[in-house]
């Protein structure tokens, strides 16, 4: 809603760059370069650089050039982080669970994980002018990652209410619902760690 207002503003351009994230998953090291210095050149006519983050978007470092490219193009970087980096698998900094040499194996991995993540999520999202986020766990996942508070800023996701909701069976008439199927509605990418199964 917020782009749709904006877009008859005669003195707002809003553009969305060739590359998808997702494309990032399956680019090779030399791709990723050429990427970046794409959006480094296209960025030249824009003031802001606006990126939407959600952990399955990027592959590799791809998040971290992205965010690099605008900060070296003297542009400001606004990101909207839909997911806590709290949630993330290798948010947390492993511990030794044992003696022996699977421990350490086990232990050498989930260190390298984490790392990874802190450079190539954290560190880019310090790096943003302005990080929005939607709820306070989010918030207050960014400050306890060492995000400077003053440029985190929460604007919930509203939430329409109503008192009689609408009774419709156009869906399960549409998906030929039989008994015992289980219609489920979710809003944004349907993901195995986003407790769909669960839900269910």
């Amino acid at each position: 809603h917020y782009v749709k207002g904006m877009e008859d503003a005669p003195h707002i351009q809003n553009d969305y760059f060739d590359v998808s994230p997702y494309k990032t998953h399956h680019m090779t090291e030399n791709d990723l370069i050429q990427m970046a210095s794409n959006l480094r050149q296209q960025l030249k006519a824009y003031d802001v650089l606006h990126v939407q983050h959600e952990f399955a978007l990027y592959g590799h470092d791809s998040f971290r050039r992205i965010i690099e490219a605008g900060k070296k193009a003297g542009k400001k970087v606004v990101v909207t982080l839909h997911i806590s980096p709290s949630m993330h698998g290798a948010s947390k900094r492993p511990r030794l669970k044992g003696l022996g040499p699977r421990s350490f194996v086990l232990y050498l991995r989930e260190m390298r994980h984490h790392r990874n993540f802190l450079y190539n999520t954290i560190e880019p999202l310090g790096w943003a002018d302005v990080v929005l986020v939607h709820n306070q766990p989010t918030m207050d996942s960014l400050k306890r990652f060492g995000v400077r508070p003053e440029r985190i800023k929460k604007i919930p996701h509203p939430v329409q209410l109503y008192d009689k909701p609408p009774v419709s069976t156009r869906l399960a008439k549409a998906l030929h619902k039989q008994d015992g199927d289980i219609i489920y509605c979710t809003v944004g990418f349907i993901h195995r760690y986003k407790g769909v199964m669960e839900a269910i």
